[in-house]
């Protein structure tokens, strides 16, 4: 985890950049519980996941 000396006052930052970073946290959070639920068959989770 990222650790940061001064803090930031969240009005001030750029909500599209916001957007796009809770965007990021949010495919990462589903490719990682995609992950776990189908490590027993990662072939067929491959093939699976090409086709969404």
């Amino acid at each position: 985890m990222l650790h940061y000396d001064s803090k930031v006052d969240a009005r001030m930052l750029n909500s599209l950049a916001l957007a796009y970073i809770g965007d990021a946290v949010y495919e990462t959070y589903i490719r990682h519980h995609l992950i776990q639920k189908e490590r027993s068959s990662p072939i067929y989770f491959t093939k699976k996941l090409h086709l969404l």
